[in-house]
């Protein structure tokens, strides 16, 4: 099932593919049944001169109940 998605800013962390992702969100939460339903991208940070960026990344997924997370993302 693709995962809902709704970003503020054209990002680097649109080439990000699902299975990374689905990866990512399952360690953060600590279970290999969690389901990403959908998931928000937010710029927060541009650095100066090495480009480095940070992104507040949001979401909900499913397991046993729904559950929201968040996470940052830092990209060089």
């Amino acid at each position: 099932m693709p995962i809902m998605m709704t970003d503020t800013a054209e990002s680097y962390v649109n080439y990000i593919d699902d299975v990374t992702w689905q990866r990512l969100v399952s360690t953060l939460l600590h279970s290999e049944e969690a389901e990403i339903i959908s998931r928000h991208t937010d710029e927060i940070f541009v650095g100066v001169g090495a480009g480095t960026r940070l992104y507040r990344v949001t979401g909900t997924a499913a397991g046993r109940w729904p559950v929201q997370w968040t996470m940052i993302i830092k990209v060089l």
